[in-house]
């Protein structure tokens, strides 16, 4: 049952980085009438949808971990993904142009952390 709730929190993780990076794409979105998110919904309220899907991605990791039973390095895991995710949009909000260092480095960082984080759990049991 606990990888239903990590899935969901990588699901809505993913969602959340794909919305940011495809606001690259909304002026040829829109001009070639395609029906995505920020074409449909414009630049701030996407800000605003991909918030809501990194807090919930959050949210289901937090679950994930407790049903799981994990310890001290994974409760680390999902609190140190938390602040990645809101200097990702910190970062993206302050600066468009910085959506390519927030999609490709900072979620890169975020998954290599996670998974160290969840394999010291397990190690140090």
């Amino acid at each position: 049952v606990w990888s239903i709730f990590l899935s969901i929190g990588v699901m809505f993780w993913v969602t959340g980085f794909d919305l940011l990076y495809s606001l690259q794409d909304i002026d040829i979105d829109k001009k070639l009438g395609l029906h995505s998110i920020p074409a449909k919904f414009g630049k701030e309220k996407t800000l605003k949808i991909a918030q809501v899907f990194h807090t919930w991605a959050i949210l289901f990791w937090f679950i994930f971990v407790i049903i799981a039973g994990l310890g001290y390095f994974a409760y680390t895991a999902v609190f140190t993904s938390a602040i990645f995710l809101i200097y990702e949009h910190v970062l993206v909000n302050r600066d468009f142009k910085k959506i390519n260092k927030a999609f490709f480095t900072i979620n890169g960082y975020l998954g290599i952390m996670f998974i160290i984080f969840i394999i010291l759990d397990q190690l140090f049991k």
